[in-house]
């Protein structure tokens, strides 16, 4: 089949599809907006007879028609009993087939979404029929000035106390659990494992658990707890009072003081070692606690300054994507909101909930998530144009530096790790990763960086991940760490 382009003006064309020499498809492709196109499709009444001709030829041998034998139906016989489905079949084969001869044409091969076919009417019975399309993709991105952007790096330190508290975790990770052979009853700081369930049958369902071990000097347990089994007996059923906390997973027990059946199964106390040379021998940081102190001191400031020079990198970011000010394909936003939204909640009800069934629609919970999905993309886009500016490729050399690297971090082969990318869009999307991150550095690099004190402006208080609840979800509370 021969395809004709002709330029209608600067932002039109018109796309003939001809057989023989009759036109049997005719596209008029307008741009209408920097990221959107929409396409005019007419397929002729001759295109549409041949199709619903070629269906009849394929249920001839087919269908049954009493008084005619298997493959020898005359063809105005079927025309008469199938014609019209016949046709339907050809007008859905049609619309596939010239959708995907559309978005093959150099004007679309960039689209990123395509709306559903849209009709004036229903189809008609006979003759050609028409539908529209609208069309999206990404905007072309002029940089501007992109180099020397300035950027606040707050200048970090490490007190004593922080020093101090690093050194208790790690004796505290250093200790050992003995038992307890001289009490049974419980005391402040024991370790416990205990076995216990809410008294309400109905939340029972929702609060319990067996032989879970409670660090009662910790800092994830309920106080209400922690306070609440103190004296209890080793090996005694006992009911206790516990305010559970208001963000509880479980909206039956947030804010609510429930009764709560509990069974202290073993006491155990946690020896904590001497601070002494010997100990901070044992920690492979130093060889005397004097050592150790200034070994902590450096790795917790080395920790800091990268987790400053991180959001100093964010805070570039941010500056760099609110100087862009190009429109965004906005169904494909829509779509890629909604497909997040989607993942949460399947992560929350399970991967085989079905949503229409249930009747909870969650085009209502997009309006949180598309100004993440906005940025994002306007990052991404901003960054290849980056990228792209400074013709920065990812070679076969470096994707195997990345293959080896990964690999040895996770102590696994090298096959392993590349296995994971076996499928070409999953070699392309970390192509495409590799580059976001390189163009990043070459921004950071040409950044204008100031050390101060304080932040002029303060940076914004991130959303907790899983705040909606999903990603936070579990199968009851527990009262473990």
């Amino acid at each position: 089949m021969e395809v004709r382009v002709s330029e209608l003006s600067a932002t039109s064309q018109r796309i003939e599809f001809v057989s023989g020499t009759a036109v049997v498809t005719h596209m008029v492709v307008d741009r209408t907006s920097p990221v959107e196109q929409t396409v005019e499709v007419t397929v002729s009444a001759e295109r549409v007879a041949r199709e619903a001709a070629e269906q009849l030829r394929k249920l001839s041998g087919k269908v049954k028609v009493a008084g005619f034998r298997p493959g020898k139906v005359p063809a105005a016989e079927l025309q008469k009993r199938y014609g019209a489905s016949a046709r339907m079949e050809a007008l859905d084969t049609l619309l596939n087939r010239t959708m995907q001869e559309a978005l093959q044409q150099p004007a679309l091969r960039d689209a990123v979404h395509f709306s559903e076919p849209m009709f004036e009417g229903q189809a008609p019975s006979e003759g050609a029929f028409s539908y529209r399309l609208i069309v999206e993709n990404f905007p072309g991105v002029e940089l501007g000035e992109w180099k020397g952007l300035p950027v606040e790096q707050q200048n970090v330190s490490v007190s004593d106390a922080e020093v101090d508290a690093e050194i208790a975790r790690l004796q505290q990770e250093n200790s050992t659990l003995e038992p307890v052979e001289d009490r049974t009853e419980v005391q402040a700081g024991d370790v416990l494992t205990v076995s216990y369930i809410a008294a309400d049958p109905e939340l029972g369902k929702l609060l319990g658990g067996r032989d879970e071990q409670v660090d009662l000097a910790g800092t994830g347990v309920i106080p209400s707890f922690a306070a609440g089994v103190l004296g209890l007996q080793l090996g005694v059923e006992s009911t206790i009072a516990v305010d559970m906390p208001e963000n509880s997973q479980s909206p039956e027990l947030a804010g609510k003081t429930v009764d709560i059946r509990v069974t202290v199964n073993t006491i155990r106390v946690r020896n904590l070692p001497e601070l002494n040379d010997e100990f901070a021998a044992s920690t492979d940081l130093a060889d005397t606690m004097d050592g150790l102190r200034t070994a902590v001191s450096e790795k917790l400031l080395a920790e800091k300054v990268r987790g400053e020079v991180q959001a100093a990198r964010s805070r570039l970011m941010r500056t760099f994507v609110e100087s862009g000010t190009f429109a965004l394909p906005s169904r494909f936003v829509a779509r890629q909101a909604m497909a997040e939204v989607e993942q949460m909640f399947s992560q929350y009800f399970g991967k085989d909930f079905d949503f229409k069934k249930s009747g909870i629609d969650l085009r209502q919970f997009t309006t949180g998530v598309t100004p993440r999905v906005e940025t994002s993309l306007r990052s991404e886009l901003m960054l290849l144009a980056v990228a792209d500016a400074n013709q920065i490729e990812v070679t076969q050399a470096e994707m195997k530096e990345y293959f080896e690297k990964r690999a040895e971090e996770e102590g696994v082969p090298v096959a392993k790790v590349r296995a994971r990318f076996a499928k070409p869009e999953q070699l392309i999307n970390l192509q495409t990763r590799l580059r976001l991150d390189r163009a990043l550095d070459a921004l950071w690099a040409a950044a204008t960086v100031s050390l101060v004190d304080t932040l002029t402006t303060p940076d914004p208080v991130e959303e907790a991940e899983g705040e909606n609840g999903a990603d936070d979800a579990q199968e009851n509370e527990s009262f473990s760490e």
